[in-house]
């Protein structure tokens, strides 16, 4: 992979309303001393992906205190829309049609460093991360028949053999990040400016399963952000585990 030749793209605009002791952005929730923010710049970075954008809109402006302290070049881009859905945000990317392959990341997840490795060197073209643990109902759901991707939502329509829960980290080619780009602008178009990029993303899973693949990262710590207890938990299980991988 020729990293210049990939750009990434963190979704970090959201309020977190569902989070009560924070009241900035949670991608500046800090584990270690470090924030959400600085991991995922420094994980990319570390694999050779430097045309970062992050997508901010509410207290942005502590987003760019972060990168200010960081000392760090990513560019800050603002979706002034930030209450509506992330489709939003993602159609006003310019890097989903730059030509360039896009990584695709939430900024509320706490991971460890082989779990985006294992995205960006994917043997597949387009790639998700799956975690097979046994999923509660807020997940969103990555389902298989077989070894087929058959739904990607949290209440999966189409029957299904076996599901994991989505990392919330994604990988696309040239042509199918240009893809999600129309397919959010469909939506929009239509002034359906709530949804989430899962739904987009969706349609493009079930019309061209083919596609894409999923790396499996079970057994590797993660968590995502939206609770007060995933907070306490992040503390509790995961960062010990990241420590020992260090």
């Amino acid at each position: 992979m020729d990293a210049q030749k990939v750009a990434a793209i963190i979704l970090a605009a959201g309020v977190g309303k569902r989070l009560k002791s924070w009241d900035l952005p949670k991608s500046l929730l800090s584990f270690s001393g470090l924030s959400l923010l600085e991991r995922h710049i420094r994980e990319l970075r570390e694999l050779g992906i430097n045309d970062i954008h992050i997508v901010g809109g509410y207290r942005i402006d502590a987003l760019a205190d972060e990168l200010l302290r960081l000392d760090d070049p990513a560019q800050l881009v603002l979706n002034k829309d930030y209450e509506r859905g992330s489709a939003l945000a993602l159609a006003t990317n310019s890097l989903l049609r730059s030509g360039k392959r896009v990584v695709l990341m939430d900024a509320d997840v706490l991971f460890a460093p082989g779990i985006l490795k294992a995205l960006v060197q994917s043997r597949y073209a387009n790639s998700l991360l799956v975690d097979m643990h046994p999923v509660d109902d807020e997940a969103v759901k990555l389902c298989f028949a077989g070894d087929a991707i058959v739904d990607f939502a949290k209440r999966p329509e189409h029957s299904y053999d076996r599901c994991g829960e989505s990392v919330g980290f994604f990988h696309f080619s040239p042509s199918m990040a240009s893809a999600l780009a129309d397919r959010c602008d469909h939506y929009i178009a239509q002034g359906m400016l709530d949804l989430e990029y899962e739904t987009p993303l969706r349609d493009l899973l079930i019309e061209q399963p083919t596609m894409f693949g999923a790396e499996d990262i079970t057994g590797m710590p993660w968590i995502e952000i939206d609770f007060d207890a995933d907070i306490e938990r992040a503390h509790r299980e995961i960062l010990p585990r990241l420590a020992a991988l260090a």
